[in-house]
């Protein structure tokens, strides 16, 4: 069987809807998802919105449980994952939704800088995390403020702390590629 994939950029509607599962489900979080194309006029020249298209987003599992915690009405983000379309019918009003069951999720990096904090999951945490008892392993994204984003940005990395980096031949660059 063939399945329909898509890939989307747009932004979060509304609050997140999470399902902890019952016994032995998996978790799963639902949102809807707007993505608004920017149409140029081919006589004026000026730019304009075009129609919003929405998605519910459908993720299971960890990513569920990741998602949870990182993201919120309003991000910036990106889903990959099979579509289907499904009728509804409220009494005298009906239509079709795009139902997209993700494979991929994250924060639209083109967007804004996020800051990834990993994180060991146990067995007993999530089911299928690492058995070894190392403490786990979700990267879970999140929006924080510009002084966090810096303090993290700052903070030495294990390579620079055991100094690699200060014999290496590099140049370090700003985020819109020229030499500091």
């Amino acid at each position: 069987m063939r399945e329909t994939m898509i890939t989307v950029a747009g932004n979060v509607g509304g609050a997140p809807t999470f399902f902890a599962g019952k016994e032995g489900e998996e978790p799963r979080l639902v949102l809807s998802m707007a993505t608004t194309p920017r149409i140029r006029d081919r006589v004026s020249g000026e730019w304009r919105d075009g129609n919003t298209s929405w998605y519910d987003v459908w993720l299971r599992g960890r990513m569920a449980l990741n998602a949870q915690q990182s993201i919120g009405k309003g991000d910036a983000v990106l889903v990959s994952g099979t579509v289907e379309f499904r009728d509804w019918q409220d009494g005298d009003k009906s239509g079709t939704n795009a139902v997209i069951s993700a494979r991929a999720f994250g924060p639209d990096l083109s967007k804004y800088p996020v800051v990834i904090t990993r994180v060991r999951l146990g067995q007993d945490e999530v089911g299928n995390g690492a058995s070894n008892g190392s403490t786990p392993v979700a990267a879970l994204a999140t929006n924080t403020p510009d002084s966090a984003q810096t303090a993290a940005a700052d903070a030495p990395t294990a390579v620079e702390e055991a100094g690699a980096l200060e014999d290496a031949d590099y140049t370090e660059v700003a985020p819109d590629g020229s030499p500091f």
